[in-house]
């Protein structure tokens, strides 16, 4: 069993125990996000050896990748895919401790796909591929479009992307 498997499938063990037995969640104990400090979000530093990166947390049996790390280490972005849904995930430190993962800004309108994370070497702009038709075209099905695309960061948050 791959690490992290165990977490969670007890997770979903309980989470159908209790939708079968009527128990209503709170949003809470739908998914509790552990404390976590430090660089790698809390993880061991990279070593000789590959590892699974933050088991349950960023790894979590979905599909996950292309992850971007900001140069000091408290920003991060990753592509998840779920089958239905294709975007780029973030988490970040915040008063010292790392942020529950969120769908970044940029990559919301989860009707297109979003993928492929990178940031340039200044941190002030992320590249990513996305199915998004340019402004002006019409949107087709899957990965028609593959462009790359940018978002400039502003004070605080990244550009959304509008039409």
């Amino acid at each position: 069993m791959k690490p992290g498997t165990s977490l969670i499938l007890t997770g979903l063990i309980f989470f159908f125990f209790l939708v079968l037995s009527g128990t209503k969640l709170t949003a809470q104990q739908k998914f509790s996000m552990p404390v976590l400090k430090g660089p790698y979000l809390g993880q061991a530093e990279p070593g000789l050896k590959p590892a699974l990166f933050a088991p349950g947390i960023i790894s979590t049996g979905l599909i996950e990748r292309d992850i971007s790390i900001t140069a000091d280490g408290t920003e991060i972005y990753y592509g998840l895919s779920t089958g239905k849904i294709t975007t780029i995930m973030c988490t970040r430190v915040v008063n010292g401790v790392w942020t529950e993962p969120e769908t970044a800004p940029f990559a919301s309108d989860l009707g297109f796909y979003s993928f492929e994370p990178c940031l340039s070497v200044d941190n002030q702009q992320l590249f990513f591929l996305t199915n998004r038709p340019s402004f002006g075209k019409e949107p087709r099905p899957r990965w028609s479009y593959q462009n790359i695309w940018v978002a400039d960061r502003q004070p605080e948050v990244w550009d959304a992307l509008e039409e």
